[in-house]
């Protein structure tokens, strides 16, 4: 008799199935859905970053007067027109940066003093742009600039004397670039309030106002001649004491003054200009 092959059981005496076919099985389904989820992503990375359906097409300005609609949006053109990985722009609505937008608008113009910018469709942005307003001219040298309320010059100015506009002529160690804050908002505070004090309540007018090495404060009169104050104490104070000086003994001397001090409250000095 012929030898015979014994089959391989299992545990309960069954014959044991082979398992390649499942395992083809399950294999092929995953490929199939990790193919399905690869095709799925990659178009919708398509669809919403490359095919342009989300592309910023529409870019409404408002606010500007001094500052033209050009001026701005050539502002932000070399934010716009960047590629990222030669693909990805960021006028694309899920990556512009609406903070980098907003910080290229006021470096490149300090005119501006805010952009509020914001994304109200998928294609379609908005910019709100506040300009500053000039509070006074700021001399340092030969160069002069329109200064705001808190003290950032931001356009360069001619050289103003006069009693329509607050002038400051600086004499400290300050670099003049434009959007520095170059007066603390108590220095611009004091130039408004001399400026109109002295307007209001004596014959003689505001020319300047220096700021000097030390950083003292001082009026220039229009009729040539200084007025030193103290600017850690109530400017309408020193001012009612220099009106006292000059009507009870000044008087008709007033011309000949080089300069009246009031820094040290009651006791005013005064220098009349040598011949």
């Amino acid at each position: 008799m012929p030898p015979q092959k014994s089959k391989v059981v299992g545990r309960y005496g069954r014959p044991q199935k082979k398992k390649s076919f499942r395992l083809k099985f399950l294999f092929s389904r995953k490929f199939f859905y990790l193919a399905l989820l690869t095709a799925i992503l990659s178009g919708a990375f398509y669809f919403f970053l490359i095919s342009g359906s989300f592309e910023m097409r529409e870019i409404n300005v408002s606010g500007f007067e001094a500052v033209s609609e050009e001026q701005i949006l050539g502002a932000m053109n070399n934010i716009l027109r960047e590629k990222k990985f030669g693909l990805l722009g960021p006028a694309n609505y899920f990556l512009l940066s609406e903070e980098k937008l907003q910080s290229s608008i006021l470096v490149s113009l300090p005119k501006i003093k805010n952009a509020d910018i914001k994304k109200v469709d998928k294609n379609v942005l908005e910019i709100y742009v506040e300009e500053r307003e000039v509070t006074g001219v700021w001399c340092r040298d030969n160069e002069c600039f329109y200064f705001d309320k808190v003290g950032v010059i931001f356009e360069q100015a001619p050289r103003s004397f006069g009693s329509l506009m607050v002038s400051v002529t600086d004499e400290r160690d300050i670099e003049p670039n434009l959007g520095n804050v170059v007066l603390e908002g108590a220095q611009v505070n004091l130039a408004q309030e001399a400026h109109r004090l002295v307007g209001n309540n004596f014959s003689f007018g505001v020319r300047g106002i220096i700021i000097t090495h030390d950083a003292e404060f001082e009026i220039l009169t229009s009729e040539n001649w200084r007025v030193l104050l103290d600017k850690n104490k109530d400017i309408d104070y020193q001012l009612s004491n220099l009106k006292y000086v000059l009507d009870e003994e000044i008087g008709t001397r007033r011309g000949e003054l080089e300069y009246v001090d009031l820094r040290l409250g009651n006791r005013v000095y005064y220098k009349y200009r040598e011949n």
